[in-house]
């Protein structure tokens, strides 16, 4: 039987980020990666430019393919794990194997959510999370050489980015999105509308407020499929993508007898209820980094400083995930777009939301108790990285707000006594100097 004192489950940002951590500690005691795609990891967020065609696959490797070879990391990709036997520290993989393990890490992600939608099943509906998805995506495109028009169902993160894809492929689209704007979990209304602005203004048709209810073959004939709309419109499209999130996957854990909620539930160490086993990424209930509830945030960069700290501590070296938060960063038709913390604050929590635009170019700051709490930079992002560490540190601002409105802000604007709180990560944690809201 296989055999692996460090057996990580998924080959994505927390697997890497855990293996990276443990390979910081240990550099010689032998890591197995199983991940159910084949090849290294890849970067899930730039699927869509494999659509676009802007980027290659060889171009969206997370880390080089030399990456496993020179850490001793043995890869077994392309097998999907069935079971897990905490007791007898093993995992029965699809292929038939049972391996064995010592310290286990679940970095097993999401799986999309799909709506029971009439018709899902058809030729020409996809999801769009995974680089197989990108690879259907383009084979079936090529095969409608006069592909002219896609619904997409989700004004997110995903929506958004396969939308822009398709565009650059000159097809059509039509967005349905259930709320009545679109990004509406990760921007403020105002700045949901500013981006709303520009995705029309590069030819995507929004139908907001709405849903789909039944995909059917169109009845003109002249498209392969028709989507029915709650509202009672329809669309006619080549092509049907689903892209309105993911779950978390906890199927594995739960059969395990892990304890699971909202997802896979982990402490501060990433460890679960079961000695030597842990969890992280899109599966994962971490600790929301300013209101202290515990949930999943499906956050890439989440993942990574997850998974690293699970890797850390499956070596031996105490240390604890204090600073999860939502985060998001991507280009919308070419303009950087980031958001950070909490932008739709509570009416009671009395947040100030401060706005400037010049040029073109938004910030948005909210504030509360002279701490800053959120952030969306929309046209420019160069000061993203001081005020994520203004955000983790729990630095007071009252006397920066003016320069942090300005979009040269740098962490040359801070005074000693906040680059040293930066510097030393004062990040928070139950006892830590940012109040929870």
């Amino acid at each position: 039987m296989e055999h692996y004192p460090y057996l990580i489950l998924g080959n994505s940002t927390g697997g890497v980020g855990a293996a990276e951590g443990i390979r910081s500690v240990d550099p010689e005691t032998p890591i197995g990666i199983i991940g159910d795609e084949p090849g290294p990891a890849y970067a899930r967020p730039l699927i869509a430019d494999l659509i676009a065609g802007s980027r290659s696959e060889e171009e969206i490797l997370y880390r080089p393919r030399d990456f496993y070879a020179e850490r001793g990391i043995e890869l077994i990709s392309g097998v999907a794990v069935e079971s897990i036997d905490c007791a007898g520290k093993t995992v029965a993989t699809g292929d038939g194997r049972r391996i064995g393990w010592e310290k286990l890490l679940l970095a097993v992600g999401g799986i999309p959510i799909v709506p029971p939608i009439e018709g899902r099943e058809m030729k020409g509906v996809f999801t769009f999370t995974t680089r197989r998805d990108a690879r259907h995506i383009h084979a079936y495109l090529r095969q409608r050489a006069r592909g002219r028009q896609a619904v997409v169902l989700g004004g997110g993160l995903i929506g958004i980015k396969a939308a822009e894809a398709l565009r650059e492929r000159g097809i059509r689209v039509v967005m349905v999105e259930l709320l009545d704007r679109i990004l509406g979990p990760v921007l403020d209304p105002e700045s949901s509308r500013s981006v709303e602005a520009v995705v029309r203004s590069e030819g995507i048709s929004l139908r907001l407020g709405d849903t789909v209810e039944r995909i059917l073959p169109d009845r003109s004939g002249s498209y392969p499929l028709m989507a029915e709309l709650k509202s009672g419109n329809t669309v006619s499209a080549d092509l049907f993508i689903i892209a309105i999130g993911v779950r978390p996957r906890v199927e594995l854990a739960r059969d395990a007898g892990l304890t699971v909620e909202r997802g896979i539930g982990v402490n501060r160490r990433m460890e679960t209820s079961h000695s030597g086993v842990y969890a992280c990424g899109d599966a994962a209930e971490i600790v929301d980094f300013f209101t202290g509830e515990k949930r999943p945030i499906p956050v890439w960069i989440n993942a990574y400083w997850g998974g690293r700290v699970a890797g850390l501590n499956m070596a031996g070296e105490e240390r604890e995930y204090t600073v999860g938060m939502m985060m998001n960063s991507l280009r919308v038709f070419g303009r950087p777009l980031v958001s950070a913390g909490v932008v739709n604050p509570k009416a009671e929590w009395g947040a100030e939301v401060l706005r400037t635009e010049e040029s073109g170019c938004q910030r948005v700051l909210f504030l509360r108790g002279g701490r800053l709490i959120g952030y969306v930079l929309f046209g420019e992002a160069g000061s993203a990285g001081v005020l994520t560490a203004l955000l983790r540190s729990g630095t007071e601002v009252e006397g920066l707000v003016d320069k942090m409105l300005k979009p040269d802000f740098s962490v040359l604007d801070l005074p000693r006594s906040s680059r040293e709180e930066i510097r030393a990560g004062r990040w928070n944690d139950s006892e830590g100097s940012h109040a929870r809201l």
